[in-house]
């Protein structure tokens, strides 16, 4: 009775919001039972984990068939990509050319459930790094015609590109579990790994790349999806010192920055910042630190960082000591270094104070 007093009382400031009202327990039990997506995952996860019988020891032809069969049972579905994540995608091991439209067929029926988005996540990370999907404009199965194998072809082969659609689904996935870490670090694992393939690595030829000027419209178009969000929301948790996380956020911060308009968008947004603050946290950390050296690079070769945000940060102190404190480093002594010589070259005030 209180609840529907609240509704109608006369003054708005005393009159339940919208959201408040859709978080009651009593408006969440009702659509328990009336929300017809409730209803179906109700159903879905009927057969409960004890009684899936995963086939453990056929191998991953036996387990993708068991998933095929059982696509309807959430938790049987959820521990099939648990068992593919752990088992199928160690180091560089090849998996076969249709893993990724099973994974895709499991995130459409499944996304709720963040096991299934982490373990997909991971798998389809694992897929981009061995080669079975690729950044690539799907094809078209609008005009296919009658032929229904062309069709049925056509549409296999899309689950394997890496495109605004399915990133769309990727960003969708990752938004929708933000609050669990290890979705969010696969995530930006999976995106590090779309945005990193082999020969095209190196941040100083990035204008010159032929890779980043086919791809840069695509770059642009995951910032605007809201990856930008998702990565500074991921860089601010800092302080729970969840280092798994820091690093691929950081790697595909800097990737998305080499695009002049996504570097603004995170400059914007507060990402210098950020990217400061988790290298004064993890000041022995040689991946996140290597990360940041780079993130330092993209944000400061971009004018819409300002000299006076350089010089409110002592980022270059900290170069320094990276420098200082990881000699048998190499690689991340040169971007280090790298990200110092570009911030001297934009602040007079640092190169004097240098």
């Amino acid at each position: 009775m209180h609840l529907v007093l609240r509704m109608i009382a006369p003054d708005v400031t005393e009159r339940i919001s919208i959201e408040e009202l859709h978080a009651h327990e009593y408006i969440q039990a009702l659509l328990e039972f009336t929300d017809s997506k409730r209803k179906l995952r109700r159903k879905r996860m009927m057969k409960p984990l004890s009684e899936c019988n995963l086939p453990r020891t056929g191998g991953l032809r036996a387990m993708l068939n068991y998933l095929t069969d059982n696509i309807e049972h959430e938790n049987c579905a959820a521990a099939c990509l648990a068992w593919v994540a752990e088992n199928a995608c160690r180091a560089d091991a090849d998996v076969p050319d249709l893993l990724p439209l099973h994974v895709w067929r499991a995130i459409i029926v499944h996304n709720e459930n963040s096991l299934v988005a982490e373990h997909a996540l991971a798998i389809l990370a694992h897929c981009t790094v061995v080669g079975k999907m690729h950044l690539e404009e799907a094809k078209s199965t609008a005009s296919m015609g009658p032929n229904e194998t062309t069709f049925l072809e056509t549409l296999i082969d899309n689950s394997t590109f890496w495109n605004a659609n399915t990133f769309q689904m990727i960003y969708d996935l990752i938004e929708k579990h933000a609050s669990v870490d290890r979705v969010l670090g696969n995530g930006f694992a999976l995106l590090d790994a779309v945005l990193c393939p082999p020969g095209h690595i190196s941040f100083q030829t990035k204008v010159e790349n032929a890779f980043w000027v086919k791809h840069g419209k695509l770059s642009q178009k995951l910032c605007e999806m809201g990856f930008v969000d998702l990565i500074l929301g991921a860089l601010r948790k800092v302080r729970e010192g969840i280092s798994e996380l820091m690093r691929p956020a950081l790697a595909v911060l800097w990737k998305l920055s080499v695009d002049r308009k996504n570097a603004k968008r995170f400059i914007e947004k507060g990402a210098f910042v950020a990217v400061y603050n988790a290298m004064k946290a993890y000041p022995q950390h040689t991946g996140i630190l290597n990360e940041a050296a780079l993130c330092v690079c993209a944000l400061a070769s971009e004018t819409a960082l300002t000299e006076e945000a350089l010089t409110d940060l002592d980022v270059s102190a900290l170069l320094l000591t990276m420098v200082e404190n990881f000699l048998n480093y190499p690689d991340l002594c040169h971007n280090a270094l790298l990200a110092m010589n570009t911030i001297l070259r934009r602040s007079e005030k640092q190169a004097l104070h240098f």
